[in-house]
């Protein structure tokens, strides 16, 4: 299965060829051998393999600051639902948090946030170990967070910026259009916030719009692109076939052809993980099996992949407020 990429999010490599560098969009089509953005809606998603392809085309039409030029030319509207939900955020930290919990809504790769009590480290991980074009997807993943910080009431700039690349001539550059200093050779592709400017407040800060918009983003995460849409299908055919006792996290990412560690991440930037998705389905299917089965507990656990039923009678207590028991009495 391959996670999906907004259209309108891609249109902006479009844009890019044909402003920047002067290059047609035919051609880069041609380039690329996919059919065009415009054959889809803005609000359709393109399988990840899409991009790659259209990303290794752009590359090979432009050069190395391919992606600074993406992130550049990236609004707030790219984003659609998300973009608007992150400017009616209270403050820059919050629409930074908001951003990295919800990358899954745009498709491409995930975000780890890290807080210390002086600043926000927010750091770039592609969707797998290599990628067509890596350096540029990801200096443009990055470089928006910096656009972001100037919707605030007081533009709030990034402390720093780090960029596992190696130091390009033109490195003054990448500070201008980073608004920051920049450090290549580095440890990780982050970009970091000191506490003050995570405090400024949006300029469109609306708290009861931003509810609303967050439902809008949720609901439209929901759909079968998302790595949790995904995964939440798999579990349940997984105990349809009564095959409980495969349920790892290895076996799922080999499922869904990813590593493990891609699998957990792009889970984190869904804001769950596989352990939370197994025990909600395991849940689902017991409280299925308890009202429409004379099942016996004991066999329910079994079914559901536990060793034996007492891990099962403390998870479903926990999680309803009743042992297996109770709730069928109840019901």
């Amino acid at each position: 299965m391959n996670e999906g990429v907004l259209v309108r999010y891609l249109s902006t490599i479009e844009e890019v060829l044909l402003l920047d560098y002067g290059i047609d969009t035919a051609r880069l089509y041609e380039e690329a051998g996919v059919k065009p953005l415009s054959d889809y809606k803005l609000s359709d998603r393109v399988p990840m393999s899409y991009s790659d392809q259209l990303w290794e085309a752009a590359f090979k039409l432009s050069d190395h600051m391919l992606g600074m030029h993406v992130g550049k030319r990236v609004r707030y509207t790219s984003f659609a639902s998300l973009g608007h939900m992150l400017i009616t955020s209270k403050t820059v930290g919050d629409a930074i948090k908001a951003s990295c919990e919800n990358t899954a809504y745009v498709g491409s790769g995930s975000f780890q946030v890290e807080e210390t009590s002086e600043q926000l480290q927010v750091t770039y991980f592609p969707y797998q170990e290599k990628i067509p074009a890596q350096t540029c997807r990801i200096e443009a993943s990055l470089l928006p967070f910096s656009q972001l910080g100037r919707l605030a009431a007081q533009t709030a700039i990034p402390s720093q910026v780090w960029l596992k690349r190696e130091k390009p001539e033109n490195a003054t550059e990448y500070e201008r259009m980073f608004n920051a200093p920049v450090q290549f050779s580095a440890p990780s592709n982050s970009i970091f916030w000191l506490q003050k400017s995570l405090k400024l407040q949006m300029i469109e800060a609306n708290p009861a719009l931003h509810q609303t918009l967050l439902k809008h983003v949720r609901k439209e995460l929901e759909n079968p692109f998302t790595i949790k849409a995904q995964l939440k299908e798999l579990l349940e055919n997984w105990f349809a076939a009564r095959l409980p006792s495969d349920l790892s996290v290895q076996t799922a990412a080999k499922e869904l052809g990813l590593s493990t560690r891609s699998l957990q991440r792009k889970l984190e930037a869904e804001n769950t993980t596989f352990r939370s998705e197994l025990l909600a389905c395991r849940m689902q299917k017991a409280h299925s099996l308890l009202e429409e089965t004379k099942l016996s507990v004991s066999e329910i656990a079994t079914r559901l992949g536990y060793s034996e039923p007492a891990p099962f009678v403390r998870s479903f207590k926990k999680h309803k407020g009743l042992s297996p028991a109770q709730f069928r009495s109840a019901t």
